[in-house]
């Protein structure tokens, strides 16, 4: 089962794609458009331990329990998820290398990222004078 709240500012718009990401040392910044081209979020993780970009088909229970919160754009998971699955299958995981390892979604309408990270995500809702 799947546990996840939602995080960050609220979305006017479900139609996010994820315009770029970009993953330096231990950063990952992705900026997620809308709709409406002068709306953006960026979202910043810091202390990454991994990610992974997958269609939004490749994670269903995911999608679906995100879907109930439908103006949202990034979600904690508390359980059920990607963490739930390196943490049994991982040694460095499971020896505890990692203690506050926290799980983190962002879900757009084509792709989707899993973050696990040691630290909250920034969350920042943009707008742009250009078109």
């Amino acid at each position: 089962m799947i546990d996840l709240l939602p995080w960050g500012p609220a979305s006017a718009s479900r139609w996010a794609h994820v315009h770029t990401l970009t993953f330096a040392g231990a950063a990952l910044t992705v900026e997620v458009g809308l709709a409406d081209p002068k709306m953006s979020f960026r979202v910043e993780f810091t202390n990454v331990v991994g990610y992974r970009v997958l269609d939004e088909r490749d994670l269903p229970h995911l999608t679906a329990a995100a879907a109930k919160v439908p103006q949202s754009i990034v979600f904690e998971v508390f359980s059920g998820g990607w963490a739930d699955d390196v943490n049994s299958h991982s040694p460095i995981m499971r020896a505890g290398f990692y203690p506050q390892v926290r799980e983190w979604f962002v879900r757009t309408e084509a792709w989707c990222l899993s973050v696990l990270s040691e630290t909250e995500p920034g969350v920042t809702k943009r707008h742009s004078a250009e078109h």
